[in-house]
């Protein structure tokens, strides 16, 4: 009975929770024809994401971690069956449950200078001990411990990738290549704390080279990752100097060590020595010192473990409690110890797990499924009398053929392959205030359908994402996420209610979108003119406090975000910081001459960037007009301080017209190959003579199009376009800068329109995936109207596409 309730609460779920699966009025009186109980429905998700806030009114609820703690935490890696569902989903989320909080209960209430408590989770196989594990060690990592974590501990006892007799200890066998690679990542996680901890003893590796006492603690994990061969010694030394030094008086850290099938540590290994005969778990290095670790005393931290029954090669797969796994010397050897118990997933919790799914799109009910199919969701071609509605021939991915005509010679192009140019990074378009508008003011089904035409696997690939910092002219007013006067330290910097809008698209993708920051202006306190717009730059010299303010406004963005589980993969140095230098320039601006952004990128940007958890993402400069290039590279990448910090030149669109991309992009190349170059902005309707929205205009298809092929064929390696949705009059856009967009959306009608430039660069995203590279082709004859693109590899396989634009006649 107690199924059959669950299984009736959830039919309503899915009606009343996931209406973002339906769109027009057919399916929305679907689903109020639904009776539904009265009785409420669990929530499945609490925003908070701290574990030391965690408490029993959380239980059975999903929380979000950074993927800045996926990163450093688990470099390891995940369960499998979780690391396909963080793909999946393209975030990471774990449940709150009972066992867990108990834990981190008691390490709240620990007395560490008592001797550290082993705590064991314990339950029947897939109840989630794992998960509780990963739970209350990212309690400990977010508390600031040291956390050695030891993955999956039954593997060190069998499919070793090298065995080979010890240099240390000739009764032993060390496993070089494991002990290497959880070096490194122990490396990656504890960062913070190897430039801090130093050694405590002298060690010899070889008659040339030892750690001396008193080296950092990061220079003996780097003695093992460097010399593979001591690796497993070296970790027997990280191990002991943790041991002896966690809990003292002169120590500032608090430890803890957490082992995933801890009982694989006592059971029988399937290594074999030369003779044949079994390799024993204490004739190994890596693991004698663990248990070492596990079974002497110790303060100042803590000692976390499951039972597995996959590192229990030759129990009874039923056998789940301690005794039973332990076997009588692991028993023995960890007692005394606190057994925590694991049970099944709870009905409240079942529901939880099947409510998440179904937020993530992965769950559909079938009267959802009904309505969609037989809905009017249809795309239907219009004419607006811009262009042609003409039915053509679609090529899709399988291929296709240049056709020859009747009337001359055909043309033939001639592929070759040995020379090869610059891999695609993606392409993609803004999310502004104003698209966010637009894609809102939909009705959910709507909203659900454009976004899917952009990001989905059925629509067009989209895997780059613009997000202005803050307003931009594409905004209803005029803000910045600090503008409380003279608050050099932020402490008053907050996101606005504008923000946090790419989770719908980032749900969509197939693979994580590749989010891209530009800020328009300072906030008005710190720049000379005392205002967002018009001719200003920031006060005082590159290295003074607006400077590196201004620096740390960018950390504190890409922080805010990753509360949210963004995070970006690259940021550039300012949009168009030529337009500020323009007197009465009508929307936001922050000037810098080439000059000026190279000495702030050296001396704040780059060192807050460095120092911050943010160090992998991408800086870009420029993020102005190309005609800017070569000159303004010549004067930041020549620079080292600068150049050091920097990844690539972000370019606008606009001016292309004054300047040949042979002089502008293919200089800049050649000169800076080390840099890559990026399209960050580009729309039509923006010349006076030609602006705003253009319904069906297939002219300006055709000159994203020509564009395009011409930056790829420059070394470009990736092109945004600008606002992913705009309404029919070209905004909403506070200065009325009005423009075309590939999308247009008409929220009386509750329809959106897909404009002739959406297919044009469709042509290009949908079919250059990222990795794709470029290769040369040779025509069989000169016509001045034809721009051709070929690349050969693809990250799906040796798949080639060929963008073809002729403008002659037939």
């Amino acid at each position: 009975m107690a199924l059959q309730r669950l299984s009736f609460r959830l039919r309503q779920t899915v009606t009343h929770v996931r209406s973002l699966h339906t769109s027009g009025c057919r399916q929305q009186q679907a689903a109020e024809a639904v009776e539904s109980e009265p009785e409420p429905l669990s929530v499945f998700r609490t925003r908070e994401n701290d574990p030391a806030c965690h408490s029993e009114q959380h239980i059975g609820q999903y929380y979000t971690l950074p993927s800045t703690h996926i990163r450093t935490l688990f470099p390891h890696g995940l369960p499998g069956r979780y690391q396909k569902q963080l793909k999946t989903f393209n975030e990471a989320c774990m449940m709150v449950r009972k066992p867990s909080l108990e834990v981190i209960s008691y390490l709240k209430k620990t007395d560490f200078s008592k001797p550290s408590l082993r705590y064991l989770f314990y339950g029947l196989n897939g109840t989630g001990k794992t998960m509780s594990l990963c739970h209350t060690v990212h309690y400990c990592y977010t508390q600031g411990w040291l956390v050695l974590h030891v993955p999956d501990a039954h593997i060190w006892m069998k499919n070793c990738k090298e065995l080979m007799p010890s240099s240390y200890n000739d009764t032993r066998f060390d496993q070089p290549l494991q002990a290497s690679e959880w070096l490194r990542n122990f490396r990656i996680t504890n960062e913070p704390f190897l430039s801090k901890i130093k050694t405590k003893q002298r060690y010899v590796w070889t008659k040339r080279e030892s750690t001396e006492e008193g080296s950092l603690l990061g220079q003996l994990v780097d003695q093992g990752i460097s010399r593979v061969k001591s690796s497993s010694d070296v970790v027997g030394a990280v191990l002991k100097e943790l041991r002896l030094q966690s809990g003292q008086p002169e120590s500032d850290f608090r430890m803890a060590v957490a082992v995933d099938g801890v009982n694989g540590l006592w059971g029988r290994s399937t290594l074999k020595k030369k003779d044949k005969s079994p390799v024993e778990s204490d004739e190994l290095t890596l693991v004698y010192n663990l248990k070492k670790l596990l079974t002497k005393d110790w303060t100042g931290g803590a000692i976390i473990t499951t039972l597995s029954q996959t590192g229990s090669l030759y129990t009874s797969k039923l056998d789940y409690l301690p005794q039973e796994l332990l076997g009588e010397r692991g028993f023995d050897g960890m007692d005394p110890f606190l057994p925590v118990s694991v049970p099944n997933y709870s009905e409240k919790e079942f529901e939880s797990c099947y409510l998440y799914w179904m937020d993530r799109q992965w769950l559909q009910h079938p009267q959802t499924e009904v309505t969609l199919s037989t809905g009017s969701n249809e795309c239907v071609a219009r004419n607006f009398g811009h262009g042609s509605v003409q039915g053509r021939q679609q090529t899709g991915a399988g291929g296709g053929a240049v056709q020859g005509n009747s009337t001359g010679a055909g043309l033939r192009l001639t592929i070759v392959p040995y020379q090869k140019y610059q891999k695609i990074r993606g392409f993609g378009g803004a999310m502004t205030d104003a698209a966010a508008i637009n894609i809102l003011s939909l009705s959910a089904g709507a909203q659900d359908q454009l976004l899917r035409q952009y990001f989905s696997p059925e629509g067009i690939g989209y895997s780059v994402v613009r997000v202005p910092m803050a307003s931009c002219d594409f905004s209803t007013r005029l803000y910045t996420y600090a503008d409380t006067p003279g608050d050099y330290n932020l402490d008053n910097f907050t996101l606005a209610p504008e923000d946090i809008k790419m989770k719908r698209a980032q749900a969509l993708s197939p693979v994580p979108l590749s989010l891209l920051a530009s800020a328009w202006s300072a906030p008005a306190w710190m720049k000379t003119n005392g205002a967002l717009i018009g001719k200003g730059s920031l006060k005082g010299q590159p290295g003074g406090k607006e400077h590196k303010s201004w620096a740390q406004y960018y950390i504190r963005f890409l922080e805010e975000y990753a509360k949210y589980n963004l995070t970006f993969w690259a940021l550039t140095t300012g949009n168009e910081p030529s337009a500020g230098h323009i007197t009465n320039y009508s929307f936001q601006a922050l000037g810098f001459t080439p000059e000026e952004q190279r000495d702030w990128v050296a001396l704040d940007l780059g060192p807050a960037l460095h120092t911050s958890s943010h160090t992998h993402t991408h800086v870009l400069i420029l993020d102005d007009n190309r005609l800017l290039l070569p000159h303004w590279a010549k004067v930041v990448l020549s620079d080292i301080h600068a150049g050091k910090y920097i990844h690539g030149v972000a370019v606008h669109w606009y001016l292309d017209s004054l300047v040949p991309a042979e002089i502008s992009l293919g200089v800049t190349h050649h000169l800076f190959p080390e840099y890559y170059l990026f399209g960050t902005e580009a729309c039509s309707g923006f010349s006076p003579l030609d602006r705003g929205v253009k319904l069906g205009g297939w002219d300006r298809a055709e000159h994203y199009a020509r564009d395009i092929i011409e930056d790829l064929n420059h070394y470009v390696v990736g092109w945004t376009d600008w606002n992913l949705a705009l309404d029919q009059t070209g905004g909403p856009n506070w200065v009325k800068n009005f423009v075309d967009s590939p999308v247009i959306v008409d929220a009386k009608r509750d329809v959106f329109y897909k404009q002739p430039h959406f297919y044009s660069i469709a042509h290009f995203s949908k079919f250059l995936l990222e990795g794709s590279q470029r290769v040369g082709v040779l025509a069989n004859q000169h016509r001045s109207g034809i721009h051709c693109l070929h690349q050969t590899r693809w990250l799906s396989g040796a798949h080639r596409s060929q963008q073809v634009i002729d403008r002659d006649p037939v």
